[in-house]
């Protein structure tokens, strides 16, 4: 979405903060991967602004005259998040370097921590219309059945599986669902070489008393593999509902991917996803806000509210239904890359 008339790209891969990482093609579409390749890969020397993703945070500027940096926060910013180990405002100290954070919620955290408000601004992260969209009818069928879930109606879970995501809390509601519901699956997607998401669930079911672990045994699906895009869709697509009962989270892609592929939501009230999402197609999960100390702030998930939007979703075919189309054309008006690049380019570039 940056290939523009007026705007020349070139691209520095910078190393991922965990030592784990690899670089492995075959995630994107072929197209997209091969223009990826063709970038520049160092910065022209006459470059107007650097855009700079990195962790731990480099609020040092760059070469360039203008320099803007990728920032974003679940529940603090401490010093130890920033390259040097220093606070926000001391690492921005003396330069008119400025920030980009997904959500107002994480842009609220990173002024908690110090930074100037008059110096970070919010542009949503956004999905690709080319890959997230509903499924057609027939297709759906098939991947369902594919899937071996034709006849289940089926929960979908996409993350980390780390403590922010609430995966107990979750597993507990499910269990109980499972006993009203039979049929109800809950299908997990971690990434296990990255994050160590098999741990983190084995931990979680570990912790659920016996009656429920009998619940949600046969019932629970998981995946931990890399997969390219196109199949992460088709998890989305041959779902019924999203669930994500998070306790923070700088914005929550896969919800708004989730969205885009017409799933109804049902996530955490009071948090980012509040910033894209309407009544129209999420069940707000009741939360109060929790601050531990004088920084770290997060939300305090109410289970019977998790359990009763996640009954509702089971037997609250109508509201599916209208969720469908809501959701995706929601997204498709406000949140396509294209739009969201629009908005990165109005706040980033100087005014012709």
């Amino acid at each position: 979405m940056l290939r523009r008339p007026e705007l020349s790209v070139s691209h520095r891969d910078l190393p991922f903060y965990l030592p784990r990482w690899v670089s492995m093609r075959g995630v994107l579409c072929p197209a997209d991967e091969s223009l990826l390749e063709a970038l520049a890969t160092s910065p022209r020397e006459s470059a107007d602004m650097t855009y700079r993703i990195a962790f731990p945070f480099d609020l040092r500027p760059a070469a360039s005259p203008r320099t803007v940096v990728f920032m974003t926060a679940e529940s603090h910013c401490p010093p130890s998040f920033i390259q040097g180990g220093v606070p926000i405002r001391e690492a921005l100290a003396g330069s008119d370097v400025s920030i980009v954070t997904p959500s107002s919620w994480s842009r609220d955290r990173l002024i908690q921590a110090g930074g100037p408000a008059e110096r970070i601004t919010v542009v949503p992260h956004g999905v690709d219309q080319r890959v997230y969209r509903p499924a057609p009818c027939e297709a759906r069928t098939a991947l369902r059945a594919r899937a071996g879930v034709a006849d289940n109606f089926v929960f979908l879970h996409v993350g980390a599986m780390t403590h922010n995501k609430n995966i107990p809390l979750l597993l507990g509601a499910f269990a109980s669902v499972a006993r009203k519901h039979p049929h109800a699956r809950l299908l997990l997607k971690g990434v296990d070489h990255l994050y160590g998401s098999n741990d983190f669930l084995s931990a979680a079911i570990r912790l659920l008393e016996p009656r429920d672990r009998a619940a949600i045994e046969g019932r629970i699906m998981y995946h931990g593999g890399v997969w390219p895009v196109a199949r992460m869709a088709e998890l989305y697509q041959l779902s019924d509902a999203y669930v994500t009962p998070y306790a923070c989270e700088g914005f929550n892609l896969p919800a708004l991917e989730a969205a885009a592929c017409g799933l109804p939501l049902i996530c955490t009230r009071g948090g980012p996803t509040d910033e894209f999402t309407t009544p129209d197609f999420a069940l707000p999960i009741d939360s109060t806000l929790h601050k531990c100390g004088a920084e770290q702030v997060g939300l305090n998930v109410d289970p019977n509210s998790l359990l009763q939007q996640m009954l509702r979703a089971v037997e609250d075919s109508a509201f599916r239904h209208l969720a469908r189309d809501a959701a995706a054309e929601f997204v498709a008006s406000r949140f396509t890359w294209r739009q969201v690049v629009d908005r990165l380019l109005s706040c980033s570039l100087p005014p012709q």
